[in-house]
């Protein structure tokens, strides 16, 4: 199943949602899939399991408005296991948007010892919407 497939079906299965918080989840599940490229994308789609049964994990949680906790948690993850696996630097695609998700984001990483430092991407690449993360 490709990207734009898998959000489709996921989006339609979010009726539980606000509009807007569906929205983020949608773009959430973007970033992953664009962050995973095509060689993680059989490692992606095993973790994250199907459209349906990501929709029952997120209604299992779903609180209108805690999607940055949410996206928080995962990039929580996401960094440790980079760190695990001795990434050298990694890049984190959470938009622009209001700029709270880039904020909670950076506060993170200012708290994990591992991070040498981190940026946002070449404006030719992302600019603001991604941070780079070196270790």
């Amino acid at each position: 199943m490709d990207k734009h497939r898998y959000i489709a079906e996921l989006e339609k299965l979010l009726v539980f949602m606000t509009s807007a918080d569906r929205e983020e989840t949608a773009r959430l599940y973007a970033a992953a899939f664009d962050a995973a490229g095509e060689e993680g994308l059989d490692a992606l789609l095993a973790r994250l399991g199907s459209p349906t049964r990501a929709a029952i994990r997120l209604s299992r949680t779903y609180e209108p408005g805690h999607i940055e906790d949410e996206a928080l948690q995962a990039v929580t993850y996401f960094i440790d296991d980079a760190i695990q696996f001795n990434a050298g630097r990694v890049r984190i695609l959470h938009g622009t948007g209001t700029g709270a998700l880039r904020q909670s984001i950076r506060d993170y990483l200012d708290s994990v010892p591992a991070v040498r430092r981190y940026a946002d991407e070449d404006i030719r690449f992302g600019g603001a919407g991604i941070t780079v993360v070196e270790f």
